[in-house]
């Protein structure tokens, strides 16, 4: 079905049934449409677009459980693959699943929803950390051990330090106009020389040895 030797990906799609007492769904959320979306319907869909290939993701409504999109890689691998669900509020369970996540049948990644009660469990901070780790084993470990011990982010940031991470320096805060003015015309009048103040120096410049000379017996007749 590749058009001119390009394959065609859809990144993002959901699949889902009808609720039912095995498939129920989470109180409050309910399916973008009002009836089930199907394997059958999304490959009917794929092939009168032109799609190729489907990346699931399964939605929150039913929970996290991901049967239904394995099942559809494990019938269809040539044209399914899955980014599963995990559970991230139950920490001890979630950090059990990921040394082995993919080695499930068409499972090629994990899919985070950030529900309002999952927000303090993993944040924009603590990605920040995990991902200035320089090794990709190192990161792996201290994501799990994140969601294990639901580390704050401070404390991932001092675990990713002993990790390896590479901090940036802090950029230096802007003084005062007013102040730079301030000093640029004592230390003119001190020197005689035209001075430059900046965020983070004083420059005074000097022509030769002797006009050296001139400027550090103007700074000693101070003291």
């Amino acid at each position: 079905m590749a058009v001119n030797g390009r394959a065609i990906t859809d990144a993002q799609a959901h699949l889902w049934k009808a609720e039912s007492p095995d498939w129920p769904w989470v109180p409050g959320r309910k399916p973008q449409l009002p009836e089930p979306f199907t394997i059958e319907r999304l490959l009917a869909l794929m092939d009168e677009g032109g799609v190729d290939r489907v990346v699931i993701v399964p939605p929150s409504w039913p929970g996290d459980r991901n049967d239904y999109a394995l099942e559809a890689a494990k019938r269809y691998p040539n044209r399914f693959a899955v980014m599963g669900r995990l559970p991230i509020e139950k920490r001890e369970q979630a950090a059990a699943l990921l040394p082995k996540w993919k080695e499930q049948p068409g499972m090629v990644g994990v899919r985070l929803t950030f529900q309002a009660a999952m927000e303090k469990l993993l944040t924009e901070g603590h990605a920040r950390a995990i991902l200035s780790v320089p090794a990709h084993d190192e990161r792996r470990a201290l994501a799990r051990k994140v969601v294990a011990q639901g580390l704050s982010v401070r404390a991932t940031e001092r675990a990713a330090r002993w990790a390896g991470a590479q901090t940036k320096p802090r950029k230096a805060r802007r003084v005062d106009p007013a102040l730079a003015d301030r000093a640029r015309t004592a230390l003119e009048a001190m020197t005689g020389a035209d001075v430059k103040v900046t965020d983070t120096r004083i420059e005074i410049p000097f022509a030769d040895e002797v006009a050296l000379a001139e400027l550090v017996e103007s700074l000693e007749a101070r003291n």
